[in-house]
């Protein structure tokens, strides 16, 4: 994401919640710090940048539903994302997963970009 060496992982939050973190490999001396805090537990966090946005894709306890969370280029690193959209994914072969499973993709327009997993 912004075209930064950018580690992001989840980290337990004091209510027991899997939150998402990053680390600047370049700039370590600032330490970890939040991205998404909204007690939820995240699944798998994928990074887009996309125009005038950062994205970040996750699925959500477990279950077969996702978010996508995005923030402001013009935002700073300070800033926190936020959700923009909760996606049921119905059809979803198995009762416990985060994102669909290889025969059922997500498909998603944003733009000119078709995100598919």
């Amino acid at each position: 994401m912004r075209h930064r060496p950018l580690l992001t992982y989840g980290a337990m939050s004091k209510i027991g919640k899997v939150e998402v973190r990053y680390f600047d490999a370049d700039h370590p001396e600032l330490g970890a710090r939040d991205l998404i805090i909204d007690g939820h537990t995240k699944i798998d966090p994928y990074g887009l940048h996309l125009r005038d946005f950062e994205f970040i894709f996750t699925g959500i306890k477990a279950t077969a539903t996702s978010h996508i969370y995005r923030r402001p280029v013009s935002q700073g690193d300070e800033n926190p994302f936020t959700l923009w959209k909760k996606l049921p994914l119905s059809r979803a072969s198995f009762a416990d997963q985060a994102w669909p499973n290889p025969m059922s993709p997500l498909s998603i327009r944003i733009g000119y970009i078709r995100y598919i997993r």
